[in-house]
């Protein structure tokens, strides 16, 4: 049995204002991003080998929001296995992950070659992700393809 008295609960409470407190006192500044912004450039190895190359990874995270990865090995589940070392995988629906290809008379929109408008993937139903990993395993070819 563990005892806490009133004063350590409240000091520990989960409310906006001990939130905000927490998060101002924690939380590394955001970058904001601009027409110059570059993401910063991380080697899948060197972040699964170093710790210091990983905590690297995790700060350009938490001020940036968003880096690349070279070098990750050409394999499906290369994105799961780096989100081992960093934390877990959180499930849906299609598993661990999910590939995405165009697949020729396709039945999903998520295997289509069709213009997809901004959006949200599936928000992940019951759990937000907190990253997400996308892992181009072969660069378009051709024409089309475009970032809106």
């Amino acid at each position: 049995m563990s005892e806490f008295s009133g004063k350590w609960l409240h000091q520990r409470a989960f409310n906006p204002t001990a939130r905000q407190k927490r998060r101002n006192q924690y939380s590394l500044k955001k970058a904001p991003w601009s027409k110059d912004f570059r993401p910063e450039v991380f080697d899948y190895r060197k972040m699964v080998e170093d710790d210091r190359h990983m905590l690297d990874w995790h700060v350009a995270m938490e001020k940036d929001g968003f880096t690349l990865i070279t070098n990750t090995p050409d394999k499906d589940v290369a994105g799961p296995e780096l989100i081992e070392h960093i934390g877990f995988v959180k499930q849906h629906h299609y598993g661990p992950h999910s590939p995405v290809m165009v697949v020729a008379d396709a039945n999903n929109v998520a295997s289509t070659n069709s213009e997809l408008g901004l959006h949200n993937d599936l928000v992940q139903y019951e759990h937000v992700a907190g990253i997400i990993f996308l892992h181009c395993k072969l660069p378009h070819a051709g024409s089309g393809g475009e970032s809106l």
